[in-house]
Order: structure tokens, then C-alpha cells, then sequence
């Protein structure tokens, strides 16, 4: 036991990295921090300031989770794929992928509660910078099985 809360003390703290990431074959730039994507670009213009996925519970405060996997491929995108653990009494598991395509971010997670578990919000969370966006319209397409969705928002300051 003691071995192998050792061995995923190291591997999480592989992650604590921070790294500057820019792939040639992309157009996007981004600095990851751990489970956290900042300072999103696409060709030198500042799209989001941060990617995460978060599990809050009942009373709103995040859970941290226990780094099961990860993964990284950069050979024509930027791709991340996390396998998470969430909870100590009450388990929850995720996979949460991370594409950074050409022209396009693409998030995805799956789940499965292994116990009953109590939460209050599970998922993305995507901060957009007001800088140069105030006034934009912002489009999100939700992709599932059966259809496309579009979501338009204008933001104001």
C-alpha cells in the first residue's frame, strides 16, 4: 500500500509541471498546469484564459482527484486523455479528453458513479476572456448521439 501511494504521489507529481505547449502542425498555444489549461491562443489571439473539469459536492467545494492515467499524443493535434477518481467514501470515476484540432477545441468526459455520491455540479469549465470578446458572439456546438446543437451568447460587460 505504501508502495503504491508512493508511485501516485510521483506520477501526480509529473503533472505539476507547468509546460509551455505549441505544437507546429496547430494553430494553438496553451500552458498546462497540472489538470488545468491556461492562456488558451489560436493563432496568437487569446481564446480562453482556462480549461478544467471540476466535481464540486454538496457543499460546493471541488474534490481533487486521484490521477488513475494520462495521456498525451501531439502528432497532428494536441490531445490529453485523463482517467480520474474522484471521492474517498463515495467514487466516482471519469475519463475526460482534451483535443486541441486544427480549428477547433473538442472536450468530452465519461463517467461512472461507482457509489452513491453526492454533488452539485459536475464538468467543463471554461473562463473566456473579457479582452477583445466583450460584444462577440460566442458559439458552442454540443455534439451528441442523435444531433447537433449550437449554442450562441453575446457577451456584455
Amino acid at each position: 500500500m505504501i508502495i503504491n501511494q508512493y508511485q501516485n504521489y510521483m506520477y501526480n507529481y509529473k503533472l505539476l509541471e507547468e509546460k509551455f505547449i505549441k505544437n507546429s502542425n496547430n494553430n494553438f498555444t496553451l500552458l498546462k498546469d497540472n489538470l488545468f489549461f491556461r492562456n488558451i491562443t489560436f493563432q496568437n489571439f487569446q481564446i480562453l484564459k482556462m480549461i478544467s473539469f471540476l466535481v464540486r459536492d454538496k457543499n460546493w467545494n471541488n474534490y481533487d482527484p486521484k490521477i488513475l492515467n494520462y495521456e498525451e499524443n501531439f502528432d497532428t493535434s494536441l490531445e490529453y486523455i485523463f482517467d480520474l477518481e474522484y471521492g474517498i467514501d463515495e467514487i466516482l470515476k471519469t475519463r475526460n479528453v482534451i483535443l486541441f484540432s486544427e480549428n477547433s477545441i473538442t472536450l468530452s468526459s465519461e463517467g461512472e458513479f461507482l457509489t452513491d455520491f453526492w454533488t452539485n455540479r459536475i464538468g467543463f469549465n471554461l473562463l473566456i476572456p473579457l479582452q477583445n470578446h466583450v460584444g462577440s458572439n460566442i458559439i458552442v456546438t454540443k455534439e451528441t448521439d442523435l444531433k447537433k446543437k449550437k449554442i450562441s451568447r453575446k457577451y456584455t460587460t
